[in-house]
């Protein structure tokens, strides 16, 4: 290196060194507590007592740390400055679920604002941006609990909703939104069907999000005109729904609908929907467009209709590029006295300008109808298993019907038991010998399976859950199914990954990112028997949901979902 690209280099090391930290020494931590006066100066010593007092005057790199109890705002509270990518503004909870917004004395929201207890609005030409939220709890909002609209790069995560009269959060007309392990809890309560109040978590015209590690309940009774469980719709764009936990709710649990717009690019995988009027829905109900949707390794039960719908509703818009994959449906469309959507898996999308639907490696069981389908001509139903009473063709509708319901097991179908290890108390695993074994077609659309588990790229297994076979000596642990446990996790540095081996037990450790892509690895040569435990640094990775892989070199491989939080 020559004299002036060292000095070159000395220079921006000095420009970032410097830059870091100023963005440290201005910014600043501020503290609200139930015995603060917002005339303090928002010390640990002496806080604020209002969180809206902090949202006026925190900004870029700010940390507002909430005390435990109960706060009661009278108006809604607005940040009301932005972050930036390196310092985000962040208003989170010292305790967890310990910080209570109650917000029965609020004037705001109401429904002529549509707004929400907690609010991030930004406008079309400057959105705001890079604000987290972690670890609050609204209660009684009388409209919205968390509301993100005109904005970008917004976290929500590890907070908690009660009783609110619409959504417990809402992401709109925004880019880069994660909402992350938080839990909705009786949403959409305004008791009038006059209102629209969306869904208990909405995305709507966002592009680039992630729903993940939700848990959504407890809506029984269909009060307005709305409560779908997760939704994303409208012009939402380049998003995920996974991992999810969908129950008890009086209407359908995730639904992806363009209604007039155009949506593209929304996977739908790892969720769990059950106890709900039907399960996961994709549709248009006026007339927009959707392509890439891909719906795949799902657990949908004991919902009262369709487990897993591609729908026409209302104005059917064109639809392509729509994939339901390796899901397990059971127990659906058993609701008494229903005819039409009385099934496990059911397309009666029927615009003819429709394309590329595939419906594969999926189990139906137990279902009223296992299958069933209008005929489409751009529709590939092939190799699914289908268990109960009707798994062959009958019509559903008159033979003058030119486009009727079938009860339709497809090509290629399997009509056996699937053998799940308890389906009663919906553990639906398989076990050893069941049909569903090493019987996909074609590639997977996901490397994991419901469990986080890998799925081989050939003769993977039907429906949601690869089978977890015992291997032998040299190649893994013969003595028991193996397991990976990870230490801390969430991590933030660093993660010890442990699991049991045999002696000359060869493998891969890596770190793979939700693309599939490896992020991080190491090899590990001529083991020792027993326990290994091996750290590895996640300093490079970038805050979100990961996965630590164990690959043997006789091809059996382990994994295990990693968080990590910077």
């Amino acid at each position: 290196m020559n004299w002036k690209s060292t000095l070159s280099f000395r220079l921006l090391l000095a420009t970032v060194f410097a830059f870091l930290m100023t963005t440290a020494a201005l910014s600043a931590t501020f503290y609200v507590a139930t015995t603060g006066n917002d005339n303090n100066p928002g010390t640990l010593a002496l806080p604020f007592a209002t969180i809206n007092k902090a949202a006026a005057i925190a900004k870029s790199g700010d940390v507002v740390k909430i005390k435990s109890g109960m706060y009661k705002p009278s108006t809604r509270i607005q940040p009301l400055n932005s972050g930036s990518a390196n310092a985000p503004i962040t208003f989170m909870a010292e305790v967890k679920d310990s910080v209570i917004i109650d917000g029965s004395l609020a004037s705001s929201p109401t429904v002529s604002d549509r707004l929400g207890l907690f609010t991030i609005l930004g406008t079309e030409a400057n959105p705001q941006s890079w604000i987290v939220v972690d670890g609050l709890r609204i209660i009684n909002s009388t409209f919205v609990g968390f509301y993100a609209r005109y904005s970008s790069n917004i976290t929500f995560k590890n907070c908690s909703t009660r009783n609110t009269g619409a959504s417990g959060i809402i992401g709109a007309n925004s880019s880069d939104i994660l909402i992350l392990n938080n839990n909705v809890q009786m949403a959409c309560q305004y008791p009038s069907s006059a209102v629209g109040t969306n869904e208990c978590i909405t995305v709507a015209s966002v592009n680039r999000f992630e729903i993940a590690h939700n848990v959504v309940s407890d809506r029984t009774l269909d009060l307005n005109n709305g409560g779908e469980g997760i939704d994303a719709k409208n012009e939402s764009k380049n998003g995920s729904i996974h991992h999810n936990t969908v129950f008890n709710l009086v209407r359908l649990g995730i639904y992806v609908d363009a209604y007039q717009r155009n949506l593209s690019n929304v996977e739908v995988y790892a969720n769990t929907v059950f106890n709900c009027r039907k399960g996961i829905v994709a549709a248009i109900e006026a007339g927009g467009t959707s392509q890439g949707i891909k719906i795949h390794d799902n657990i949908v039960y004991d919902n009262e209709l369709a487990g897993i719908q591609i729908a026409g509703y209302l104005i059917s818009g064109i639809m392509k590029d729509v994939f339901v994959y390796q899901n397990t449906v059971v127990r659906c469309g058993n609701r008494p006295g229903a005819t039409y959507e009385n099934c496990g898996i059911m397309v009666d999308a029927d615009n003819p300008l429709n394309s590329n639907f595939v419906v594969r490696n999926n189990i139906v069981a137990e279902c009223a109808i296992q299958m069933k389908t209008k005929t489409l001509p751009f529709l590939t139903l092939d190799n699914n298993l289908l268990f109960g009473v009707s798994v062959t063709p009958k019509p559903n509708a008159s033979t003058a019907d030119p486009n009727p319901l079938y009860a339709n097991p497809g090509t290629g179908a399997i009509l056996e038991n699937p053998l799940f290890v308890n389906p009663t108390n919906a553990n639906f695993r398989l076990q050893a010998g069941s049909p569903a074994i090493d019987k996909a077609k074609g590639t997977p659309l996901s490397i994991f399976d419901f469990y986080d588990v890998s799925r081989p790229s050939q003769q993977a297994d039907l429906g949601a859950v690869e089978y977890q076979r015992v291997v032998s000596v040299g190649t893994a642990p013969s003595n028991q199914e193996p397991k990976i446990s990870l230490y801390p996790n969430p991590s933030t540095n660093v993660v010890t990954v442990s699991w049991n081996t045999e002696v000359g037990s060869s493998c891969l450790l890596a770190i793979v990112d939700l693309k599939g892509q490896m992020r991080l690895s190491k090899t590990l040569k001529s083991m020792q028997t027993g326990q290994q435990n091996i750290e590895i640094s996640t300093d490079s990775l970038a805050s979100g949901v990961y996965f630590v892989v164990v690959r043997y070199k006789g091809g059996q491989v382990i994994s295990k979902k990693m968080l990590v939080q910077q």
